[in-house]
């Protein structure tokens, strides 16, 4: 029940901190808190450049709706936070431990891809085009790979999560037998 009541506190203050972390990051890569644009001054585009420039614009425009679908996800989850809470009556405290796991992955992942969008324009207004490239299309893969070595929910490959499955079918199924005698 406390945590259901004060959810809206702990989420403010789970945004603050990460807000924190993201704005240290920036100002250690760039030098200030400033967002960094992208210049369209004396370029010197040749072909190749000019369409490796149009690559990491749309990747970048993939990007932001990548941002929206987490802002979305982020809010659904905050919504569905009371659902999650019942979980915490099981020993196992049932989906509330995964629930807040992906609150911890999206909040990382939309760090690590808002500073690999300002690394890429940094790099792209440097005129280093293949860099920016480079990093622009690994920020869109970061959901993937932030997957690989973030822990999930089920720590031991997702084995009790298959048995206590199995275990509530075979007892849902013996109780509509039991009912149907």
């Amino acid at each position: 029940m406390i945590i259901m009541i004060s959810f809206g506190f702990i989420y403010t203050q789970f945004v603050n901190i990460f807000f924190g972390v993201y704005n240290n990051l920036l100002s250690g890569m760039t030098g200030s808190l400033e967002p960094v644009v992208p210049e369209y001054k004396n370029l010197g585009l040749n072909v190749f450049g000019a369409f490796l420039y149009l690559v990491i614009a749309v990747q970048l425009v993939l990007l932001y709706f990548q941002f929206l679908t987490r802002g979305f996800e982020m809010l659904i989850l905050r919504l569905g936070i009371p659902f999650a809470c019942i979980g915490l009556l099981n020993a196992n405290q049932g989906a509330f431990k995964g629930y807040i796991q992906k609150f911890i992955n999206n909040a990382f992942t939309i760090i690590v891809q808002l500073l690999l969008m300002q690394f890429a324009i940094l790099l792209l207004n440097g005129g280093h085009f293949v860099l920016a490239f480079t990093v622009s299309s690994i920020a869109l893969k970061t959901p993937q790979m932030l997957q690989e070595f973030m822990v999930t929910a089920g720590s031991n490959g997702g084995t009790q999560s298959k048995i206590n499955t199995v275990t509530r079918i075979v007892t849902m199924v013996k109780s509509g037998i039991s009912k149907g005698k």
